[in-house]
């Protein structure tokens, strides 16, 4: 599924990005592979000001989002280890 929003970052057009946010578009949106708008805008290094745009107007960086799913990695980490340990205690209590 491709959002408007995309199509306005690929040509690089920050006008008509502006229009779309102040119609209603999300800034935030979940594109293709997972990528926000901003993540999207700053991998094609094309049009600086549209990247510069999207950052005023989005409520999360690629670096909130980069430090977010480390914290959630090292926290599933530690239940896993925990859920491996429970069972090998489990094992040698039988």
């Amino acid at each position: 599924r491709t959002y408007p929003i995309f199509a306005a970052i690929t040509q690089g057009d920050v006008e008509v990005l502006r229009m779309l946010v102040q119609k209603g578009a999300n800034p935030n949106q979940i594109g293709f592979l997972g990528a926000t708008p901003l993540m999207y805008a700053a991998s094609l290094k094309k049009n600086w000001r549209v990247y510069d745009y999207l950052q005023t107007v989005s409520s999360k960086t690629p670096f909130w989002y980069g430090y977010n799913i480390r914290r959630i990695l090292s926290i599933v980490g530690v239940i896993l280890m925990a859920v491996g340990f429970g069972i090998v205690l489990l094992l040698y209590s039988i």
